[in-house]
């Protein structure tokens, strides 16, 4: 059984609930050394590939909103094997994205319309965008 470490208490949780026994051994064998760089990138795509086999995780694309967008190594990683590029856990937005996500798939099987709902860091500016708009020339 993995001890305890309070930052994985979730990903402790999917794996062990959600998890085949290969994820689950896999899963104890990346938190032998939690603090290790790649196997955190290996546990966060452990994960988020089981929580997509269950449909747990909102299916939104990553985007500029996410702080570590332009240098994410768990994306570069998914480009390396071909998987899609989804917004992850890793991301500051993602718990505000996640439940307007999972209400929209709610109403989807429960048969309601649905209105697509601007996430909350919709409302926040594309810092490249406005660079670009600064730079126009003014008339």
């Amino acid at each position: 059984m993995t001890k305890y470490t309070p930052f994985y208490a979730e990903e402790v949780f999917i794996a062990n609930c959600y998890g085949t026994e290969e994820e689950i051994v896999r899963f104890n064998e990346l938190m032998e050394q939690p603090t290790n760089k790649e196997n955190t990138v290996q546990l966060i795509l452990l994960i988020e590939s089981i929580k997509e086999r269950h449909d747990l995780t909102m299916g939104w694309d990553c985007c500029w909103r996410c702080q570590h967008f332009q240098s994410c190594e768990i994306n570069w990683r998914r480009g390396e094997l071909g998987l899609p590029k989804h917004c992850c856990s890793n991301c500051r937005n993602y718990s505000e994205c996640h439940k307007i996500a999972m209400a929209e798939k709610s109403a989807r099987r429960s048969g309601l319309p649905v209105v697509p709902a601007r996430p909350p860091c919709m409302d926040q500016p594309d810092p490249a965008q406005a660079a670009l708009d600064w730079a126009q020339p003014r008339k």
